[in-house]
């Protein structure tokens, strides 16, 4: 069961700039009566011991991600498909995935509590995807993905051969290097990182 009131921050471990702005997003929640909360592994990492809960990341009710593109992902592995709302805040180099700058990070904040009709902003529901690797009828991995699931050949030369099911259901074979299955967040990546649009 989700809290409304909790927030939890999701800290980038390599960022020096993160513990002094997590440290600024907790005091802003509790002077607005909300519970901010990290992992321990990351309280740990940016000091904020204080903080740390053992707490499901699932039952929060929002979730600030304060790094780049890594750390969004590392969110939504955490949340394990929960409909919790992601807050992205660029820490990192590119921030495709995340939302806000930090010189913007009050005004942000003060939008998302005024709710969306108020505070002019809108939630953005993503595609992800249940992937599920079998070897001669045996699974062998399972994951969910936000941006894209990769099955590549173990040596160099060689390749795999593949039947791809979809949602249980065949769909096509390959014998090739690999198979990346991406979502539309996934595949827009890619087009930008080939400079594509």
């Amino acid at each position: 069961m989700t809290s409304p009131h909790s927030v939890l921050l999701v800290a980038h471990h390599e960022r020096s700039e993160v513990a002094s702005v997590a440290r600024r997003v907790a005091d802003w929640f509790t002077a607005h009566g909300y519970r901010p909360w990290l992992t321990p592994a990351d309280a740990a990492a940016t000091g904020l011991d204080s903080l740390a809960s053992a707490e499901h990341p699932a039952t929060a009710g929002l979730a600030v991600s304060l790094g780049g593109d890594g750390t969004v992902l590392r969110t939504v592995h955490l949340l394990e498909g929960a409909g919790v709302p992601v807050l992205g805040v660029n820490l990192g180099t590119l921030g495709y995935l995340t939302e806000v700058e930090p010189a913007g990070l009050d005004g942000a904040l003060e939008r998302l509590l005024a709710g969306p009709e108020r505070g002019d902003w809108s939630l953005e529901e993503r595609m992800m995807l249940d992937l599920s690797v079998q070897r001669q009828g045996e699974p062998v991995a399972s994951w969910t993905a936000l941006n894209e699931g990769v099955v590549e050949k173990q040596e160099s030369g060689h390749t795999v051969r593949l039947q791809v099911s979809i949602d249980g259901s065949e769909f096509t074979s390959y014998a090739a290097d690999g198979l990346i299955l991406a979502t539309p967040t996934g595949s827009t990546a890619y087009s930008l990182s080939a400079r594509g649009p």
